[in-house]
């Protein structure tokens, strides 16, 4: 989430949550997947590419794209989130990915009908609240890909 306030640009997560009001206050929310938002996105994101490299740290880093999940485990359409659809986050995050990708980030990526959303899930149901067996086949990737650079 990125705000156009006067003094700049703020991310909600840059401050402390008791001062963030007073941050984006009078401030205009620059939607997520809009073309503004993307455009102020993508240079930020080859600023963190240019500073991981910097640190040595690009090449242990590792993006994941795991969809919002479609359905849940039994069946049904998962509710809307923060006014999105699933088909429509997954949408609008393609080119966040392709841009990463054309940056040389790594990205392991998850097909939108392998994830399924939990509605046991600890935090409620949501599209991005997914069921044991999506987490444990991130986490099995991961240590994969891993095990695989050391051979």
């Amino acid at each position: 989430m990125i705000f156009a306030h006067r003094v700049g640009f703020v991310e909600p997560r840059q401050v402390r949550a008791d001062l963030l009001s007073s941050v984006v206050e009078g401030a205009r929310h620059i939607e997520f997947g809009t073309d503004e938002h993307f455009e102020l996105w993508a240079p930020r994101a080859e600023q963190l590419r240019e500073t991981l490299v910097s640190l040595g740290l690009f090449e242990k880093t590792l993006v994941l794209q795991v969809p919002w999940a479609l359905v849940t485990v039994d069946g049904r359409h998962t509710p809307r989130s923060m006014g999105t659809s699933a088909a429509e986050a997954n949408e609008a995050y393609l080119r966040y990915y392709e841009h990463l990708r054309t940056l040389g980030f790594p990205i392991l990526e998850l097909q939108p009908l392998g994830v399924l959303a939990d509605p046991e899930h600890r935090w409620g149901l949501a599209p991005f609240h997914y069921t044991q067996d999506v987490y444990e086949e991130v986490v099995q990737r991961v240590l994969a890909g891993r095990d695989g650079d050391r051979g």
